[in-house]
């Protein structure tokens, strides 16, 4: 659901350096109108290295109130449809689902955890570069906040709402850099990072209260392939990029009470979500440098890329109601304790047919022709860009008048780019 990666997931070792675009020129690719952040890891030192960091800390927040947790160990990863084949008839019954996750804890977490290590070296006369990382981070989070309703709504009162969240990270990366000869390089980056995250929300208002318990997995591969290369003024860069990226949140548990009892109807919903992308890539970047004096010089620049990316979604929910009915609620310290005690009987049928169950596919050509002037203080880079893109969708559930959908478009992006040195530390941009 959201195009970011957390940067603690990569180790500081790693890291060259961050290269931060505000306003895009025609070699980049047009989705980032916004900016983009390119992170630069780095060659292998010249010499062997080898680091290590270890640091812990913990959070003040939980001096003053216990950390909320549940069994997320215990979750079923499939939903009931899921685990029974995904049958045309899937009615379920209470045997269908477990409890066990359901019971809630509350105790003092373990103090917060961050570790990395790095390794690097050069091989054969120095031609060879590795550079070997991993990180890992386990950190205890919380968040208080009050939400004030106003009056006449279907709210009571302010509603409190308290978070405890763990977050886990970890992270492998190897970097290899072959230096050819001075004009021929190659490198290889490969990287896997996972990431969890078990949170429990605990709202409450006047007369009601809400629990839900939350897991969620995510891990993201890639690997990249680029070379380098110099032909007398030519410059030749290429790249060739793969990518699989993976999100998890099963049995998404909300629990709905009225004052000290269980809601009798929508007492419970409990929700299964995954979803994966698939990315594979290709760029290629020609520049040419005419230097004309020392103070001047004129660049030419041209290239294309070609992107194919897959997309899957699943969407599988139920609802609960009590299942001692309306004339006998479920109270709280009478006939329960925990979460898990509380009698439960889910509608026969779940919500299978949302739209968020689908396959997706997207396909992007791009080209771009850029030039670049430079004389003394003035910097002037002009280019336009053509990205064609290809998109469908098919609905997985086709109970809606457009099951399957597609549409191309053809995108012409221009820009120009005016820099003014004043002096060393200052300047004056103009982008459009």
């Amino acid at each position: 659901k959201n195009r970011f990666v957390p940067l603690d997931i990569f180790p500081s070792e790693m890291l060259d350096y961050l290269e931060v675009t505000k306003s895009l020129t025609a070699n980049m690719e047009g989705d980032g109108i916004g900016g983009a952040v390119n992170l630069v890891m780095k060659d292998a030192p010249s010499r062997r290295q080898f680091t290590a960091n270890i640091s812990t800390g913990y959070n003040s927040m939980y001096l003053g109130r216990d950390f909320q947790s549940f069994r997320h160990g215990d979750i079923a990863k499939q939903s009931p449809y899921e685990a029974m084949g995904k049958p045309n008839d899937y009615k379920v019954t209470n045997n269908d689902f477990s409890m066990s996750n359901l019971h809630m804890s509350s105790h003092k977490p373990l103090p917060d955890l961050t570790a990395g290590l790095s390794y690097g070296d050069r091989f054969f006369n120095d031609r060879l570069g590795v550079m070997i990382a991993g990180s890992f981070l386990n950190t205890y989070r919380g968040k208080e906040s009050r939400i004030y309703y106003q009056p006449g709504t279907s709210h009571n009162g302010i509603e409190y709402r308290n978070y405890s969240s763990q977050q886990t990270r970890m992270g492998a990366h190897l970097k290899l850099d072959y230096q050819i000869n001075h004009d021929n390089e190659l490198t290889w980056y490969n990287g896997y990072m996972d990431m969890t995250e078990a949170e429990v929300r605990d709202g409450k208002d006047d007369k009601e209260r809400q629990a839900r318990m939350r897991w969620n997995h995510q891990y993201i591969l890639n690997s990249t392939l680029k070379g380098r290369h110099q032909l007398a003024g030519l410059g030749i860069s290429w790249s060739a990029v793969a990518s699989r990226a993976y999100s998890e949140t099963p049995d998404n548990t909300e629990i709905f009470m009225q004052g000290s009892h269980i809601q009798t109807s929508g007492a419970a919903t409990r929700r299964w979500e995954h979803n994966s992308d698939r990315d594979i890539a290709a760029y290629l970047d020609l520049t040419y440098k005419l230097s004309t004096s020392h103070k001047q010089m004129f660049e030419l620049s041209a290239g294309g890329m070609y992107r194919d990316k897959k997309r899957d979604s699943f969407f599988n929910e139920y609802t609960f109601d009590s299942a001692t009915g309306t004339k006998n609620p479920q109270y709280e310290g009478k006939d329960w304790n925990n979460f898990d005690e509380i009698l439960l009987t889910p509608h026969p049928y779940g919500n299978i047919g949302d739209p968020l169950n689908y396959d997706a596919t997207e396909k992007i050509y791009a080209a771009y022709g850029m030039a670049k002037y430079t004389k003394g203080r003035i910097e002037l880079t002009a280019g336009i860009r053509m990205e064609h893109t290809n998109q469908g969708y098919k609905l997985k559930f086709a109970r809606d008048t457009y099951p399957e959908g597609n549409q191309q478009y053809t995108d012409l992006l221009p820009s120009l780019h005016a820099k003014y040195t004043l002096h060393n530390h200052a300047h004056l941009r103009l982008s459009y």
